[in-house]
Parts: C-alpha cells; sequence; structure tokens
C-alpha cells in the first residue's frame, strides 16, 4: 500500500558488533495516478496528476501544490508528450530557470524532483520548455 513507511536495519558482523540504521521510505503507488480535481488547472494535489501539459519554446507552464505541515517527502515527476521541458521547483515563489531550489533538466520530459522536508503551504513548480513540449503529465506523491 502506497505510504511513508520508517524501516531499520540491523547488521551484525562476524565479531558479534552490531549496527542499526532507521530510514523513512515513500512508497508511491506506481503506474497511473488520479487526475488532480478542481477547477484550477495549475493546482497539483496529494498523489495526483495533471495530464496534457505543454509550453511553447522559452515559455513556462507554471503549477502549484499546497503542502500540508510534517509533510516529510514531496516527489514530482514528469513523463511522456513530446519536446522537452524541464522540471523546476521553488518553495517560496514561481519556480524559473533563475529562481529555483531543485531542478531536473534530462533530456526530453522524464525528469524527477524529490523535496525531503518541503515547507508546509503554497510549493511552486514550473515546466520550462527548453524546445516546445505538449502532452506532459505531472505527478506529485507525499
Amino acid at each position: 500500500t502506497a505510504g511513508t513507511y520508517t524501516v531499520s536495519l540491523t547488521v551484525t558482523d562476524n565479531g558479534g558488533a552490531t549496527g542499526t540504521t532507521t530510514q523513512t521510505v515513500n512508497v508511491s503507488s506506481g503506474g497511473t495516478l488520479p487526475e488532480c480535481t478542481g477547477g484550477d488547472t495549475r493546482a497539483l494535489g496529494k498523489n495526483c496528476q495533471r495530464s496534457n501539459r505543454s509550453a511553447t519554446a522559452g515559455n513556462y507552464d507554471y503549477l502549484y501544490i499546497y503542502i500540508p505541515a510534517g509533510t516529510s517527502q514531496l516527489r514530482i515527476t514528469t513523463s511522456g508528450g513530446a519536446g522537452n521541458c524541464d522540471l523546476y521547483y521553488n518553495a517560496s515563489s514561481w519556480a524559473t530557470t533563475t529562481a529555483y531550489t531543485h531542478r531536473s533538466a534530462n533530456t526530453g520530459n522524464g525528469e524527477t524532483l524529490t523535496i525531503t522536508s518541503p515547507p508546509s503551504g503554497y510549493n511552486y513548480i514550473s515546466l520550462y520548455a527548453v524546445s516546445a513540449c505538449s502532452g506532459v503529465t505531472v505527478k506529485t506523491e507525499y
């Protein structure tokens, strides 16, 4: 089941010494997520996607998401479509090529960002069209 889990690993060596580490792991649902709801098509949400996003070369497609307090991780992925859009994130203002805290700039539209402990409130995401892009799906999971 999708969710956030805490896992521990304990290792014992041949001499009997042990070490333990604990990590929080976010398990996503995988596959297709439901479309995000609401009238503002720029709004993303928990474990949903916005399909058919596009931007003309040199321009942005701006999106945002409201993050509740205590969220341990936000995962943003893009996929599909044509062209080349890069993915930008900024916690405090619209994300651009000059105002961002995280970015993914692969060739094509396969981009992934993982934000650890995102601040509560509105967070900002954008697709920047290196070359015109269309038919891109943006997924957000937390």
